[in-house]
């Protein structure tokens, strides 16, 4: 009888259907908006594929990330003796770009490059992050400041390596491992660094250190 009255009243007073429809509405778009805030990047869900194909990926990723800084320490163990190779006049006290040119574009290029790679894809900034080769390769046949530019190669690389590595292995023990081999890279990279440009000093011309690595 409550029910059948109640519905009676609705129909003897049409507005109220509009009114329940509005508010309705307002308080769907509230959830949304509070789901999906203004501003905020909706971050990319875990990239299906196959242990092996995951397994391969990440392998390369952090392949790549020992190189590149493999290549940065390397100038900072030989740089007097490569701008000496060059023709620049080196002291104790004087500033040597060739140690501080990778390091001073990698940084500058590091926040940039994330951010691309959330508004573009982080699997598309990292191959743009193959420039590093190519300059790399470049550093070998010019004797001006390019290796400045391979440094923008390893700027884009280092936010966007950590983003697909993230977006590409679920949580758990696999992600961590990765992740601390990543982080692990820099000093690794370091050691390798400094042994391999100091035994091409001494063996070979100072061109085949960029030609390799």
């Amino acid at each position: 009888m409550n029910q059948l009255q109640g519905s009676t009243e609705m129909e003897a007073t049409p507005g109220l259907h509009t009114q329940t429809g509005n508010a309705i509405s307002v308080i769907s778009e509230v959830v949304t908006a509070e789901a999906h805030p203004p501003g905020v990047l909706e971050v990319e869900t875990t990239v299906e594929l196959s242990i092996t194909r995951r397994f391969a990926i990440t392998c390369l990723i952090l392949l790549c990330n020992l190189i590149q800084f493999t290549s940065m320490f390397s100038t900072f163990a030989g740089g007097y003796e490569f701008s000496r190779r060059l023709g620049v006049d080196v002291a104790p006290g004087k500033s040597n770009w060739m140690a501080a040119a990778y390091g001073l574009t990698q940084s500058a290029f590091v926040l940039i490059s994330g951010r691309l790679g959330a508004i573009y894809g982080h699997q598309r900034l990292l191959l743009v992050g193959a420039l590093i080769v190519v300059f790399s390769i470049c550093n070998a046949f010019c004797t001006t400041s390019v290796r400045a530019l391979t440094g923008m190669g390893g700027g884009i690389l280092m936010p966007n390596a950590v983003a697909a590595l993230t977006n590409m292995i679920p949580p758990g023990k696999a992600r961590n491992f990765s992740l601390a081999t990543f982080a692990a890279s820099p000093p690794i990279g370091a050691l390798i660094g400094t042994l391999v440009v100091g035994t091409i000093f001494e063996h070979t011309d100072w061109k085949w250190f960029f030609i390799l690595v």
